[in-house]
């Protein structure tokens, strides 16, 4: 009868010896994982660095445009508003690359543009100097253009503004001599009537005086070597499309928008006073 060796209680057989110690590697190798993955992530220090970067240019964008936005009413409140301050626009698209120096620019702008609207009184003529000089500059360029057109009349320097003068006068003379037939005729057989008296002349064929301004010129051009005449030269045009020249009733001449500039340009020239 072979002898039976008894196990000690607790004891663990080799086999089973080898299985538990491998259950305690694969347990500490998933403890391993679960802390690596409750562990978070480190965040790149040049991630932290652009967010920052970015959130301080927007903080700045944010205050540059509130301030800005915000001066307008002030300024239109006082009254003083310089449509050059606009260029500030300009200057933050050339600076953007440097909002520092962009919001430095901008305060001292804006100090100034308060300053000036503090300082600076409203006058009557003009909100804006600037553009007060600019419209008066233009106008005085309009009134030397307006006084030389009209001497170039008053004293020609070309052949065709001569013949056009000429033309005009026989227009004039032939005008006269049909009003006093015309009289004439009226005093002798008064049931006939000349209805209208519409003239064809050279001028009527020159789009400069039919439809450009040159005949304001030339009309009083003939009023003022004629003040004592009772009639004024003017165009009409018939269905057909064709321009007449007339004598209007100088009592109920009504002048045209450049003409009273004309005569208005006539009358501001010191050296000049025409007697029309």
């Amino acid at each position: 009868m072979s002898a039976v060796k008894l196990r000690k209680p607790g004891a663990i057989l080799p086999n089973r010896r080898q299985d538990v110690a491998d259950s305690e590697r694969r347990r500490a190798v998933v403890r391993q994982q679960d802390v690596a993955e409750r562990k978070p992530n480190p965040v790149c220090p040049r991630s932290i660095l652009v967010i920052v970067t970015l959130l301080f240019i927007f903080l700045i964008l944010v205050f540059i445009s509130f301030t800005y936005w915000i001066s307008l009413p002030i300024l239109f409140l006082s009254n003083q508003l310089d449509f050059s301050n606009f260029r500030i626009r300009i200057l933050f698209m050339s600076e953007r690359n440097n909002p520092i120096k962009a919001l430095n620019a901008f305060s001292k702008k804006f100090a100034k543009m308060s300053d000036e609207a503090l300082d600076t009184q409203p006058t009557p003529v003009s909100k804006d100097k600037k553009l007060q000089d600019e419209i008066n500059e233009r106008e005085a360029d309009r009134e030397t253009f307006l006084r030389r057109r009209f001497e170039d009349f008053v004293e020609p320097r070309t052949q065709d503004i001569e013949e056009d003068e000429e033309n005009l006068i026989k227009a004039y003379d032939f005008f006269c001599k049909l009003t006093e037939f015309c009289e004439h005729e009226k005093s002798e057989n008064q049931n006939t009537k000349l209805r209208t008296m519409e003239l064809s002349s050279p001028l009527c064929k020159k789009a400069d005086y039919t439809l450009g301004d040159d005949m304001a010129f030339l009309k009083l051009w003939f009023l003022q070597k004629n003040p004592d005449v009772s009639v004024v030269p003017e165009f009409t045009r018939a269905d057909s499309g064709q321009f007449f020249l007339i004598f209007s009733d100088r009592e109920l001449w009504k002048p045209s928008s450049l003409e009273k500039e004309i005569l208005r340009s006539l009358e501001n020239e010191e050296s000049e006073s025409p007697n029309l």
